[in-house]
Protein backbone atom coordinates (compact mmCIF):
# COMPACT_ATOMS: atom_id res chain seq x y z
CA UNK A 1 0.00 0.00 0.00
CA UNK A 2 1.41 3.18 -1.13
CA UNK A 3 0.71 6.65 0.97
CA UNK A 4 -0.19 9.43 -0.46
CA UNK A 5 1.56 12.91 1.10
CA UNK A 6 -0.35 15.95 0.75
CA UNK A 7 1.71 18.78 2.00
CA UNK A 8 0.52 22.71 2.46
CA UNK A 9 2.06 25.36 4.14
CA UNK A 10 0.95 28.37 5.91
CA UNK A 11 2.30 31.20 6.63
CA UNK A 12 1.52 33.19 10.22
CA UNK A 13 2.86 37.04 10.25
CA UNK A 14 3.54 38.19 13.84
CA UNK A 15 4.28 42.06 14.60
CA UNK A 16 6.31 42.75 17.69
CA UNK A 17 5.30 46.04 19.49
CA UNK A 18 8.34 47.93 17.43
CA UNK A 19 6.49 46.51 14.07
CA UNK A 20 8.87 44.32 13.12
CA UNK A 21 7.45 41.39 11.01
CA UNK A 22 8.25 37.31 11.85
CA UNK A 23 6.96 34.74 9.96
CA UNK A 24 6.46 31.28 11.28
CA UNK A 25 5.94 28.80 8.63
CA UNK A 26 4.09 24.91 9.17
CA UNK A 27 3.16 21.83 7.37
CA UNK A 28 -0.71 22.74 7.60
CA UNK A 29 -1.43 18.90 7.04
CA UNK A 30 0.72 16.26 7.72
CA UNK A 31 -0.25 12.71 7.18
CA UNK A 32 1.60 10.00 9.18
CA UNK A 33 1.39 5.93 9.07
CA UNK A 34 0.24 4.24 12.14
CA UNK A 35 3.53 3.35 13.86
CA UNK A 36 5.88 5.12 12.52
CA UNK A 37 8.07 8.33 13.80
CA UNK A 38 6.53 11.84 12.25
CA UNK A 39 8.62 15.55 12.67
CA UNK A 40 6.60 18.39 13.09
CA UNK A 41 8.70 21.80 11.96
CA UNK A 42 7.42 25.23 13.28
CA UNK A 43 9.75 27.52 11.48
CA UNK A 44 11.09 31.34 11.43
CA UNK A 45 11.48 32.51 8.24
CA UNK A 46 14.96 34.41 9.18
CA UNK A 47 16.82 33.21 11.98
CA UNK A 48 16.12 34.98 15.72
CA UNK A 49 17.52 34.45 18.95
CA UNK A 50 14.39 32.07 21.16
CA UNK A 51 13.92 32.69 24.66
CA UNK A 52 10.93 30.47 25.07
CA UNK A 53 8.52 28.11 23.04
CA UNK A 54 5.90 25.37 22.83
CA UNK A 55 3.90 22.70 21.46
CA UNK A 56 0.29 22.38 22.44
CA UNK A 57 -1.57 19.50 20.94
CA UNK A 58 -5.51 20.24 20.23
CA UNK A 59 -7.52 17.13 20.15
CA UNK A 60 -11.56 17.36 20.72
CA UNK A 61 -12.20 19.67 23.12
CA UNK A 62 -9.07 19.52 25.20
CA UNK A 63 -5.26 21.30 24.80
CA UNK A 64 -2.66 19.40 26.24
CA UNK A 65 1.20 20.74 26.34
CA UNK A 66 3.30 18.34 24.92
CA UNK A 67 6.72 20.01 25.48
CA UNK A 68 8.27 23.11 26.12
CA UNK A 69 11.79 24.80 26.43
CA UNK A 70 12.42 23.16 29.66
CA UNK A 71 11.23 19.63 29.11
CA UNK A 72 8.66 17.29 27.35
CA UNK A 73 5.64 16.47 28.86
CA UNK A 74 5.23 13.21 27.05
CA UNK A 75 7.26 9.83 26.61
CA UNK A 76 7.46 9.48 23.22
CA UNK A 77 7.51 13.18 22.15
CA UNK A 78 11.16 15.36 22.04
CA UNK A 79 11.07 18.94 21.34
CA UNK A 80 14.52 21.38 20.32
CA UNK A 81 14.99 24.26 18.62
CA UNK A 82 17.59 23.79 15.82
CA UNK A 83 19.74 26.61 13.85
CA UNK A 84 17.96 29.70 15.56
CA UNK A 85 14.90 28.95 13.13
CA UNK A 86 13.34 25.40 13.66
CA UNK A 87 11.32 24.40 16.57
CA UNK A 88 11.22 20.50 15.71
CA UNK A 89 8.68 17.87 17.76
CA UNK A 90 9.11 14.51 17.22
CA UNK A 91 6.66 12.04 17.86
CA UNK A 92 7.86 8.20 17.82
CA UNK A 93 5.04 5.39 17.33
CA UNK A 94 2.45 7.16 16.16
CA UNK A 95 -1.31 6.06 16.34
CA UNK A 96 -4.69 7.32 15.06
CA UNK A 97 -5.18 8.57 18.82
CA UNK A 98 -2.59 11.01 17.91
CA UNK A 99 -4.49 12.88 15.48
CA UNK A 100 -5.27 16.57 16.19
CA UNK A 101 -4.23 19.79 15.95
CA UNK A 102 -0.44 20.61 17.07
CA UNK A 103 0.08 24.03 17.74
CA UNK A 104 3.46 25.78 18.05
CA UNK A 105 4.49 28.89 19.83
CA UNK A 106 7.96 30.76 19.84
CA UNK A 107 8.60 33.89 21.83
CA UNK A 108 11.95 35.56 20.76
CA UNK A 109 13.84 38.45 21.76
CA UNK A 110 12.26 40.77 18.88
CA UNK A 111 8.86 39.06 19.07
CA UNK A 112 6.44 36.14 18.90
CA UNK A 113 4.94 33.76 16.76
CA UNK A 114 2.33 30.70 16.39
CA UNK A 115 1.02 28.43 13.74
CA UNK A 116 -0.28 24.92 13.82
CA UNK A 117 -0.44 21.86 12.16
CA UNK A 118 -2.73 19.13 11.63
CA UNK A 119 -1.66 15.89 12.07
CA UNK A 120 -3.37 12.85 10.39
CA UNK A 121 -2.42 8.93 11.72
CA UNK A 122 -3.67 6.65 9.37
CA UNK A 123 -5.71 2.71 10.99
CA UNK A 124 -3.05 0.89 12.05
CA UNK A 125 -3.43 -2.82 10.54
CA UNK A 126 -4.62 -5.41 13.31
CA UNK A 127 -3.36 -8.80 12.31
CA UNK A 128 -6.36 -11.50 12.40
CA UNK A 129 -5.94 -14.82 14.04
CA UNK A 130 -6.94 -17.78 12.26
CA UNK A 131 -9.55 -19.74 14.19
CA UNK A 132 -8.03 -22.96 12.78
CA UNK A 133 -4.96 -22.15 14.60
CA UNK A 134 -1.87 -22.06 13.47
CA UNK A 135 -1.17 -24.87 10.17
CA UNK A 136 0.66 -27.94 10.94
CA UNK A 137 3.52 -28.33 9.40
CA UNK A 138 3.75 -32.36 9.95
CA UNK A 139 1.68 -32.78 7.12
CA UNK A 140 2.36 -32.03 3.79
CA UNK A 141 -0.16 -29.57 2.16
CA UNK A 142 -2.73 -31.18 0.17
CA UNK A 143 -1.49 -30.51 -2.99
CA UNK A 144 1.62 -32.40 -2.20
CA UNK A 145 -0.71 -35.49 -1.61
CA UNK A 146 -2.25 -35.21 -4.43
CA UNK A 147 0.80 -34.94 -6.58
CA UNK A 148 2.23 -38.11 -4.66
CA UNK A 149 -1.14 -40.07 -5.46
CA UNK A 150 -0.97 -39.40 -9.05
CA UNK A 151 2.62 -40.76 -9.49
CA UNK A 152 2.08 -43.51 -7.40
CA UNK A 153 -1.14 -44.55 -9.34
CA UNK A 154 1.02 -43.94 -12.42
CA UNK A 155 4.05 -46.29 -10.93
CA UNK A 156 1.87 -49.50 -10.29
CA UNK A 157 -0.08 -48.90 -13.36
CA UNK A 158 3.56 -49.30 -15.09
CA UNK A 159 4.64 -52.26 -12.75
CA UNK A 160 1.62 -54.20 -13.48
CA UNK A 161 1.72 -54.04 -17.12
CA UNK A 162 3.07 -56.97 -18.31
CA UNK A 163 4.36 -55.47 -21.89
CA UNK A 164 7.10 -53.27 -19.87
Amino acid sequence: MRAAAFLTLTVLLCTDADGNTLSVITEKSVNALCGQEVTLNCRFEQPVKVVEYYWYWRHGNMTETICDYKNSTRKSTNCSYKNNQDLLLNIQKVSPSYSGKYICMLMADSGHGTNDSQLHVSVCNVQSISPRGPPNHACAPESKWIIFLVSFTAVLLLMSDPGI
